[in-house]
């Protein structure tokens, strides 16, 4: 008796069958979503966007500092003209790259 092999691609197939089958259909860009969940509560979005956006020109801000008690004041200012012009691109887009 003759037993067929699947291909990589069927078995991934077969695989996504049982997962959306698992998770009632719900199966998004190859990640598991489930879409009963409730969203996140406005306060903590709102400390959350907050945080995406000054994360990095914190970052910034506190190795100019580090730079300032080395005595490498060009390497602060302009690590700190980018923590400004980094916080401004953050504050921009945000709205456009996290859509809900």
């Amino acid at each position: 008796m003759a037993i067929k092999k699947r291909s990589m691609n069927e078995l991934r197939q077969v695989k996504e069958f049982k997962l959306k089958d698992q998770y009632n259909g719900k199966c998004r860009s190859g990640g598991l979503q489930n879409d009963n969940a409730k969203s996140i509560s406005t306060p903590i979005s709102i400390w959350i966007k907050g945080l995406r956006i000054v994360e990095v020109p914190l970052l910034l801000l506190i190795m100019a500092i580090g730079c300032i008690e080395e005595k490498a004041i060009i390497t602060a200012i302009v690590l700190m003209i980018i923590c400004i012009i980094r916080l401004a691109v953050n504050i921009i887009t945000d709205s456009t790259i996290y859509k809900r």
